[in-house]
């Protein structure tokens, strides 16, 4: 897109946040004409973080002759110590012209006003509207806020189920179908959890995760029971309700315990 390079001071604050895309940090009373250099604050969660981000600031510098990114990692151990020192840093007089959010942040961001919506950029750069028309609607409408456009989405995640097709093979059992249900699931962790060692007890299981993060651990069993952990304007909780209790109660009846949150007997 055609955007002038911008440099921005933000508004100071904090959020939990969860998956990732990029938003402009920029003001139309700070541009600075002829500018041809990009700060960008990213969450430097581990090395893929470092190794990704440089990717796409290369290849970004390779398709704009003149133009220099400077990548300013900033550690967290998750989304919300991130933006604290995120918050830290614009406090210390660093203002970065892009910083790294995820998807629900862009509720946050638009609430603080820590972004300049890029309605009006896509509106004028036909480039724009062309990429826009290339991205799944759900990706756009994720990042949108009272009609606000907050930022375009360059990546996002795909929760799947990983079986092990020899210990299918070995139980008898068929592989998942496309359209298989919570029952069918189900009735698959049983057949497939076993006394292999004979102390009486299961040591292998249906189904197990290693993680009991919101996300990717317990956001993708809520969705698909069709719940969510607040209302659709990010105003009240509705992690009590039946659709986002439902996942947890839903492995053969048994309820999650201490040392195994979520295993399906």
């Amino acid at each position: 897109m055609n955007i002038p390079f911008r440099k921005v001071a933000l508004v100071i604050a904090t959020a939990a946040m969860t998956a990732t895309a990029l938003v402009g940090c920029s003001s139309d009373k700070d541009a600075k004409s002829g500018d041809q250099s990009l700060e960008i604050a990213y969450w430097n969660y581990g090395p893929a973080a470092e190794s990704g981000n440089k990717a796409t600031a290369d290849a970004f510098m390779a398709a704009h002759a003149g133009v220099n990114v400077t990548l300013t990692p900033v550690t967290g151990e998750n989304w919300g110590t991130y933006y604290a020192n995120v918050a830290t840093l614009i406090a210390s007089g660093k203002h970065p012209d892009l910083m790294v959010i995820s998807g629900e942040g862009a509720q946050f961001v638009h609430a603080n006003k820590l972004v300049v919506p890029i309605n009006k950029y896509i509106d004028k750069d036909p480039e724009a509207k062309t990429l826009l028309a290339d991205i799944a609607p759900g990706l756009i409408d994720g990042f949108k806020v009272k009609g606000d456009i907050v930022t375009l989405t360059y990546g996002w995640n795909d929760m799947v189920v990983y079986y092990n097709t020899d210990v299918l093979k070995k139980a008898g059992v068929d592989p998942p179908k496309a359209d298989w249900t919570w029952d069918d699931f189900k009735a698959t962790a049983k057949k497939l959890t076993a006394d292999t060692n004979g102390d009486g007890k299961p040591d292998q299981y249906g189904f197990t995760w290693a993680s009991n993060e919101i996300f990717p651990g317990i956001m993708p069993w809520v969705a698909n029971a069709g719940g969510n952990l607040t209302s659709d304007d990010v105003c009240s909780a509705t992690a009590d309700t039946p659709r986002s209790t439902r996942p947890c109660h839903s492995c053969a009846g048994s309820s999650p315990t201490a040392s195994h949150p979520h295993r399906c007997r």
